[in-house]
């Protein structure tokens, strides 16, 4: 029982870690994008329909473009896991660093919707390989669920004092923190090095790296199978 209960902290620690990266796209694109949110596709299904009935051929096919990556992303994510090909916290941790690196490298007149292109194939694969922990789902990517979950959970207490919702709460409210931890250091980032500044994003990827890496060591002292 103790091992579990360390494991999902494990979990919880390393969930709330990637947020942080999460929060930094997001802001990121906001920032030097003209206010463009990439990390989900409700945005650029909403524009692909408009720029259908537009009859706009060219941002057609760059939002079905940003989409196909979205649901590749995915999709990898799924043969990945379920062929056993590599670990999928390593996958997606470089996957991010390509995506800040490429971000990076881009042009700041090239046309906004490109920019979306390498944060739809990371993200998509992101979220995917850090779903939650203690058996809560919760993306790493956006807010607006983790949100609406903290509400419900502490509301709950409020209501009925049970020690389950609080715990609930706090992991929900947690991620949230740590998203917006990612967003106060894109801030930063854009503000120092603007379009650039998504080469300081590498430097959240350290410590989820360093607390997947510690499971590894902390199982092995306690004799259970290696991560």
């Amino acid at each position: 029982m103790r091992f579990w209960k360390e494991e999902e902290q494990w979990k919880k620690w390393l969930h709330h870690s990637a947020a942080m990266i999460g929060g930094f796209f997001g802001a990121y694109l906001v920032l030097t994008r003209a206010g463009i949110f990439g990390n989900a596709q409700t945005l650029n299904l909403i524009s692909l329909v408009l720029a259908i009935c537009g009859a706009n051929i060219y941002e057609v096919m760059l939002r079905l473009g940003v989409l196909i990556l979205y649901v590749s992303g995915t999709a990898l994510y799924v043969i990945v896991t379920e062929k056993k090909l590599c670990n999928e916290i390593a996958l997606s941790l470089f996957l991010d660093a390509v995506a800040l690196v490429i971000l990076g490298c881009m042009p700041q007149h090239i046309d906004v919707i490109w920019t979306m292109y390498p944060i739809a194939f990371a993200l998509s694969f992101q979220w995917n390989a850090f779903p939650g922990a203690y058996s809560y789902i919760s993306s790493t990517i956006f807010s607006t669920n983790n949100t609406k979950q903290t509400t419900l959970a502490f509301t709950r207490y409020f209501l009925y004092k049970d020690p389950e919702d609080k715990k609930r709460g706090f992991f929900f409210l947690g991620t949230l923190c740590f998203f917006h931890i990612g967003v106060l250091w894109a801030y930063f980032s854009v503000k120092w090095l603007y379009e650039k500044g998504s080469f300081l994003g590498l430097l959240l990827i350290i410590p989820v790296g360093l607390i997947a890496v510690s499971k590894k060591c902390a199982l092995s002292k306690n004799h259970c199978i290696d991560y």
